[in-house]
C-alpha cells in the first residue's frame, strides 16, 4: 500500500524525543514510509530527529546514537556561582550548551562527513568543515527545517536551505534547543535567539504551501486557508498573485508528531478536563509559566484537521529535562511511540475514514 507523506514534523520536547525511535522503527519497518521523505521539520527535540533523518542515518543508527548518549553531560554547569552569574548577567541561561553542540558536531555530523569523504561525495578537506543547509540538500537530496525563536525581533524563525542556506546547520539545531534560562541562548548575527518552541512548538503547517506539494489530489483549500489569502489580498493584490506557489493549502502529504502525556492527549481530544500541576517553588514556577506559554502558542497554531495528520505519543511520565532517565524508561517511551503510529494507522487506513487528510492509497 501506497501512503501519500512526503514531509515529516516533529514537536519540540527535550528528553521526550526519545519516543519518536518507537514511531519511526513503525514507519519504516511496517509501513515502508521512510524512504519516501522529501522534508523533515522539528523545533528543539525535534529538529535533532530532522537533523538525523535528513542526514540519512536510519533509525537504526537513530536508536543506537540515543542509546550511546549520557544526557546528563548536557547540563554543562561551572558551578552555582558562576551559574548564577551567566544566568543573571549577559548568559541568560544555567548550562551553556556546549557538550549538547559538541555531540552534534562530533558524534551526529562528522561521522556523515567522513562517510561521505571515503565514498567520494565529498571532497577530503571539506569533511572537518561546518556543514551548511544548502550542502546537505545537494549531498542527500532531503530538506530540513528548524524552528527558532528570535527573541530580540520576538518572532519564529525557520532555518533551512531557503531561508539561511550558508548557516551551519550545528548552529541552528544548538538553536531550536535553547530552553529559556536552562540553556544559554545564542546570539547569532547580533540578535538572540532561542528555542522555537517558545513561538511555535509544534511547526505542522510548515509544509502548507503549494511549492511544497508533489501531487496536486494531496492538498485542500480549507476555509481559515481561504480567509488568510483574502486578507493577504487586500493587502496587496499584486503580491499574491505573483507568489502562486505560496498560497497556502491543507498539505495531506505532511506527517506530524507529537510528545504528550495521556492527560494531555485526553484534553485535545476533549475527553478530559486540563490536568492542575503544583507549583511549590520558583523553579516549578518558572516551569510551569513556560509550559503555559508553549501550549498557549499551540492552542493558537493547531487546528482540529491538523489532529487528524498527528501522531500523539504518550511519553508515560518522562519530562522534557529527564536527563537522568533510565534505560527501562527509555524503552517504555520507545514503546509508546510505537503503539502510538500502529494506532493512528488503524484509524487512517479504515476504509470508513473520511477525515480531511485521508488519501485513497494505491494498491
Amino acid at each position: 500500500m501506497n501512503y501519500p507523506f512526503k514531509n515529516l514534523v516533529f514537536e519540540g520536547g527535550g528528553i521526550k524525543g526519545i519516543g519518536y525511535v518507537g514511531a519511526l522503527e513503525y514507519l519504516e519497518n511496517d509501513k515502508k514510509i521512510l524512504s519516501n521523505i522529501q522534508r523533515f521539520g522539528g523545533t528543539s527535540a525535534g529538529a535533532i530527529t530532522a537533523l538525523i533523518l535528513g542526514l540519512g542515518y536510519s533509525v537504526k543508527d537513530l536508536k543506537e546514537k540515543l542509546k550511546k548518549v549520557q544526557f546528563e553531560k548536557f547540563k554543562d554547569d561551572d558551578g552555582i556561582i558562576i551559574d548564577t552569574f551567566r544566568l543573571l548577567v549577559g548568559g541568560y541561561g544555567r548550562y551553556k550548551g556546549d557538550e549538547f553542540l559538541k555531540w552534534i558536531k562530533e558524534d551526529i555530523i562528522k561521522p556523515k562527513m567522513e562517510e561521505w569523504a571515503q565514498k567520494g561525495i565529498i571532497k577530503e578537506e571539506m569533511k572537518d568543515k561546518d556543514l551548511t543547509f544548502e550542502e546537505i540538500v545537494k549531498i542527500t537530496g532531503k530538506e530540513i527545517y528548524f524552528q527558532g525563536t528570535n527573541v530580540s525581533t520576538r518572532q519564529v524563525v525557520t532555518f533551512s536551505h531557503e531561508t539561511t542556506p550558508d548557516m551551519p546547520v550545528a548552529e541552528a539545531v544548538r538553536i531550536s534547543i535553547s530552553i529559556p534560562f536552562f540553556f544559554e541562548p545564542i546570539v547569532w548575527k547580533g540578535e538572540y535567539f532561542v528555542d522555537g518552541g517558545v513561538l511555535n512548538n509544534y511547526p505542522v503547517r510548515l509544509f502548507d504551501q503549494k511549492k511544497y506539494v508533489l501531487d496536486e489530489k494531496h492538498y485542500e483549500v480549507t476555509s481559515y486557508y481561504e480567509r488568510a489569502a483574502e486578507f493577504l489580498e487586500t493587502i496587496s493584490a499584486e503580491r499574491v498573485s505573483a507568489n502562486l506557489e505560496d498560497v497556502q493549502v491543507y498539505n495531506k502529504e505532511t506527517l506530524g508528531f507529537r510528545l504528550d502525556s495521556k492527560a494531555e492527549i485526553d484534553v485535545m481530544r476533549n475527553i478530559a478536563a486540563p490536568v492542575s500541576h503544583e507549583i511549590d517553588n520558583f523553579f516549578d514556577y518558572t516551569w510551569n509559566l513556560m509550559g503555559t506559554i508553549v501550549k498557549g502558542q499551540d492552542s493558537m497554531h493547531l487546528h482540529k484537521d491538523d489532529t487528524v495528520r498527528t501522531i500523539y505519543i504518550n511519553t508515560v511520565g518522562v519530562t522534557a529535562i529527564d536527563f537522568n532517565i533510565s534505560e527501562e524508561k527509555q524503552l517504555e517511551l520507545i514503546a509508546s511511540g510505537k503503539q502510538a503510529a500502529e494506532e493512528f494507522f488503524q484509524t487512517y487506513d479504515d476504509p470508513n475514514n473520511q477525515s480531511i487528510n485521508k488519501v485513497i492509497p494505491s494498491v
